[in-house]
């Protein structure tokens, strides 16, 4: 599965700056290199870094412990791997996903 999922995930690189994330994104970002402020629905705002993530829930359909976000603002140059919702649920097949979640 990691292998799959892997093999599709697309990097995505970004300068100061640069607004990455909008309410209705259905992507799961993984950040490689660089910082990215996020602003939460509720405008607190949290730091990512290297190996941190933001996405599971637009990615599994389930509510967690993430913040719902607003915005996500690149702090400096770096690189996340992406991957969003219909390519994850066309490598994995929509039932591996509400397996997941169903836990």
């Amino acid at each position: 599965v990691i292998d799959r999922i892997a093999s599709v995930m697309k990097p995505l690189y970004f300068i100061q700056g640069q607004q990455l994330y909008n309410e209705d994104d259905d992507t799961l970002y993984i950040i490689k290199e660089g910082n990215v402020k996020l602003t939460s629905k509720a405008d607190q705002q949290f730091v990512l870094g290297p190996g941190d993530y933001i996405g599971r829930q637009a990615l599994m359909g389930s509510r967690g412990k993430e913040p719902e976000v607003k915005a996500m603002e690149a702090l400096s140059t770096g690189m996340a791997y992406a991957i969003n919702k219909s390519v994850a649920d066309k490598v994995l097949g929509q039932n591996y996903v509400s397996r997941q979640t169903s836990r």
